[in-house]
């Protein structure tokens, strides 16, 4: 009886993985090929498939590659070693990008193929995706610390990925600066580098700095323009009015208006007048709102609140007649019978208690009292 013989497959020719000492199919860096033609496809689509817009009116292909085939002018010819590069530019990419990383793994561990496709063609795929993304990433997401004017943003993932590049506003601010980031927090590895070669070597004989006064002043130039847009959006009666603007006030008109009904979009409440830094302040809407309490405003509010009938009145802030005339005040001094009766009122002034006499109020409070004032107390 004749043997049957099964032909086996020989597994003797099958590439070991290097980085696992497990074995790989003879097609592993087929990954590598569908990774690149994905991203190839991708682009197509988004230069091809993008719209002509007034938002984007150059579309995905001059924003993120095509800017670099254009022409710039003719000073970086002047530079023997940009001319040599400009006329080899073929076959120095060509090795230096896909010959020698191949070559490299080929002596390194007997791998040219991988050596052609990851170190060679994916590395330059993600190469040239990280520097196109600083001509659209870069100017569509990201910081502007240092001007506005332009589009270009800091981003620190773009940072990163490009050593430094994706501070992209700085550079668009101060671009003779040789920093992208000019503080240490800043992730700039091409500024160390630069920096080392010129501080110890004679590769770099000068480095172009911008000065810290022109960076702190570009930046508050940028904080100056963002707090305006804050402001614009608040309603007028939320906005300090300068002092020239105010009425003036005497102090028989003070005391007239001190406890009287004022309507008001919500409703209807009483005036409660406070003298702070010579300016009348109207606190009666923020009684309920002030974090020491009502009693406290009444307290050094100019005079004692008089005492009225609210039975018929819808009063807003809550409070009725009671509950306001039981805080103890400072009675009103009065000069002798032959003083004019004007002469005769002294309104409380509450400015040393508000400004540390009991409470140091915040930044913030003095900034809402500010916009509380209805007048001057003539002098």
């Amino acid at each position: 009886m004749s043997e049957i013989i099964i032909p086996t497959r020989d597994t003797s020719r099958k590439k070991r993985d290097v980085s696992t000492g497990g074995e790989a199919g003879e097609i592993w860096w087929s990954n590598g090929v569908f990774f690149i033609s994905i991203h190839i496809f991708a682009l197509i689509g988004a230069i091809y498939l993008s719209p002509l817009t007034t938002i984007d009116p150059k579309t995905a292909l001059l924003c993120f590659i095509s800017w670099q085939l254009a022409s710039f002018g003719h000073q970086a010819e002047a530079d023997p070693v940009v001319r040599f590069q400009h006329r080899y530019y073929v076959p120095i990419a060509l090795f230096s990008g896909l010959i020698l990383p191949a070559l490299i793994a080929h002596w390194g561990w007997n791998d040219w193929l991988g050596g052609l496709v990851w170190g060679g063609a994916i590395a330059r795929l993600l190469i040239w995706h990280t520097t196109f993304c600083i001509n659209s990433l870069a100017h569509w997401t990201g910081l502007q610390p240092y001007t506005e004017e332009v589009t270009a943003r800091g981003n620190y993932l773009l940072a990163v990925l490009t050593s430094g590049e994706g501070n992209h506003n700085f550079h668009h601010a101060f671009p003779k600066d040789f920093r992208n980031g000019p503080h240490l927090a800043d992730w700039d590895p091409s500024k160390w580098f630069i920096w080392v070669l010129h501080k110890y070597t004679s590769l770099v004989p000068t480095i172009a700095r911008t000065p810290e006064s022109a960076v702190r002043k570009a930046r508050a130039r940028v904080y100056m323009a963002q707090a305006d847009r804050l402001t614009e959006a608040l309603p007028p009666h939320e906005m300090v009015r300068p002092k020239d603007d105010l009425p003036v006030w005497s102090r028989a008109e003070v005391r007239k208006r001190h406890g009287e009904y004022v309507k008001e979009e919500h409703g209807v409440r009483r005036r409660v007048l406070v003298l702070l830094e010579g300016c009348v302040v109207d606190v009666g809407g923020y009684l309920e709102d002030h974090p020491g309490g009502n009693d406290l405003l009444l307290t050094h509010c100019v005079l004692p609140l008089p005492s009225e009938s609210t039975d018929d009145i819808d009063i807003d802030s809550g409070y009725a007649s009671s509950e306001l005339a039981s805080p103890p005040l400072n009675k009103i001094s009065l000069s002798s019978p032959e003083v004019d009766e004007v002469d005769q009122i002294v309104l409380k002034d509450a400015t040393r208690a508000f400004f540390g006499g009991m409470n140091n109020h915040s930044g913030a409070a003095k900034e809402w009292m500010r916009c509380l004032r209805v007048a001057r107390l003539e002098k």
